[in-house]
């Protein structure tokens, strides 16, 4: 019961700092597109797309925008990084007696909300890929499949989940025991995106952006013809095994430093 008060505690305050509210930004990259598509002006744009394949378009380039990592690590940042710059951690500690408790319920609490937004997120994307097809947009479908990629459009919109959701969080957790306030987590963020963006080949930075990396993740071949099965649940394992991995160490860097850390 206590801790599941511990965890409640912590989705409240996601709610009572609006975190929810910053998740608009996601749609501008969508709406623009299904604008696009109506107005025949979108140059990314396939011929007969269906739904699911949509999807996976817009996801793809909101990561590609540096929108979606953003986000999420603002989010994921702005809870624990936050209470132990103003030492409000502390007193949390106290109450509940147990660090590695509130270090766990921060980071549970932190995957069930962008796992909440990222379902909004879909159910927002639907809506506006469905009001782009009746206010006829040329290059979608109006349905949920289409005649190809069906599998690797589904096995790409996990993947990104399990990066978005269950990477993220797991690593900027970690990392805000040890540098404390979430504008140093943003600004080290944005100063890596930068870097990318500059020296896109150097062989560093671009193994630690998140569309870099899913993409080093994936090996979908989508060359093939598409609805390729074998090929998508290597995928998806390769991702989830990457992940885990990565998703591990920094939480255990994290429940490590949390224990040594002067609250």
């Amino acid at each position: 019961m206590r801790k599941a008060t511990g965890l409640n505690a912590e989705l409240y305050k996601y709610r009572k700092q609006n975190s929810y509210a910053i998740t608009v930004g996601l749609f501008i990259i969508p709406i623009f597109y299904a604008l696009a598509s109506v107005f025949n002006t979108n140059p990314f744009a396939q011929n007969n797309q269906s739904l699911c394949y949509w999807l996976g378009n817009v996801m793809l380039l909101n990561s590609m925008m540096y929108a979606s990592p953003i986000i999420c690590a603002y989010i994921s940042c702005q809870n624990l990084a936050n209470e132990i710059e103003n030492q409000h951690l502390s007193l949390i500690v106290q109450r509940l007696g147990d660090r590695i408790k509130v270090y766990k319920n921060k980071v549970i609490s932190n995957i069930i909300v962008l796992t909440q937004i990222y379902v909004l997120f879909i159910i927002g994307c639907t809506i506006i890929y469905f009001v782009a097809y009746n206010l006829g947009a040329s290059d979608i479908t109006g349905t949920i499949w289409g005649p190809g990629y069906n599998i690797e459009s589904v096995v790409m919109l996990m993947e990104f989940y399990v990066f978005y959701c269950l990477l993220i969080p797991l690593i900027i957790n970690g990392i805000s025991i040890i540098i404390t306030g979430n504008s140093k987590i943003i600004i080290l963020f944005i100063i890596i995106i930068f870097m990318t963006r500059m020296f896109p080949d150097n062989g560093l930075t671009s193994h630690l952006m998140p569309w870099n990396i899913l993409k080093q993740m994936s090996i979908i071949d989508t060359t093939s013809g598409g609805n390729d099965l074998r090929m998508s649940v290597l995928s998806l394992t390769n991702v989830i095994v990457i992940s885990g991995c990565i998703g591990c160490a920094f939480y255990f860097v994290g429940k490590k430093a949390i224990k040594k850390k002067n609250l």
